[in-house]
């Protein structure tokens, strides 16, 4: 038999006799980090969360950090930003940096994040990915009367493609009610995907299409492996991925297109 199969039928029987045993583990002390999660939008002002991660066995909670400076560089100029907590209606988000500059959608220039804290120095850089234009949005009914969204685009078979789509219904909300990120590596120029059969007649849907950066990419692929993760016993653990250097998060530029459609059944 497998000895980790072993291993676990052991502990099982123990259990099953009544068998109790406390053991106690020396962990070493946690060693906290800066976190930043912040999203440009073309248009938008700079908005910027910063926080302090905490053991996994301290009760959730989100440090007040607010003696750090926060700056983004573009095209030369060097904006900073000041502390000052907000929450945010259109991105159903929470941020305690802001600033009145805006960001502009361009694909060639970057934008570069620089965090001082102490002796705490953080960076991060990032720039728009070219806009991707939906070709079609629509559903097909089931025999229950349950509708499925699909899109379709162009996707450049001679790069490597990163996509989100995300799909709320009749409102925006903190969590979408349909949210895939996927690469292109099944697509040969022509690009398709569909959802589940999640809708029904009337409903009203906000579609987002984002064209993102593998680093984005990688911090949803992670960042949602590690939550499922911590909900289940015999899973490894996982390291969310990022792209800030001397912290933690992501700092990324997005760029969508946004549909807002109404489910429609043909009579």
């Amino acid at each position: 038999m497998n000895k980790s199969l072993l291993f676990i039928a052991n502990v099982f029987f123990l259990y099953s006799c009544g068998l109790e045993q406390n053991i106690d583990l020396q962990l070493p002390a946690y060693q906290s980090q800066l976190v930043v999660e912040s999203y440009l939008e073309d248009q938008q002002s700079y908005r910027l969360l910063l926080s302090e991660s905490v053991s996994f066995f301290e009760a959730p909670q989100l440090p007040r950090i607010s003696d750090a400076l926060v700056m983004i560089k573009y095209k030369g100029k060097t904006d900073t930003l000041k502390y000052e907590p907000v929450f945010v209606d259109s991105t159903r988000k929470f941020y305690n940096y802001v600033s009145k500059q805006k960001a502009h959608y361009d694909t060639i220039n970057p934008y570069e994040l620089t965090i001082v804290r102490g002796k705490q120095l953080l960076s991060a850089k990032t720039i728009f990915k070219p806009f991707i234009k939906l070709d079609s949005v629509g559903f097909f009914f089931n025999e229950k009367n349950k509708a499925s969204a699909y899109i379709e685009f162009e996707d450049d078979p001679k790069v490597q493609n990163f996509y989100r789509r995300t799909i709320y219904v009749n409102k925006w909300d903190s969590i979408p009610k349909d949210d895939q990120h996927f690469t292109d590596l099944i697509f040969k120029g022509k690009g398709a995907i569909g959802t589940n059969f999640n809708y029904k007649d009337k409903d009203r849907i906000l579609l987002r299409f984002y064209h993102i950066n593998e680093e984005y990419y990688n911090f949803l692929r992670t960042a949602r492996a590690a939550s499922r993760a911590n909900s289940n016993p015999f899973s490894e653990p996982t390291v969310v991925l990022g792209n800030i250097k001397g912290g933690l998060g992501i700092f990324t530029a997005l760029s969508f297109e946004e549909k807002i459609l109404v489910v429609k059944q043909k009579k």
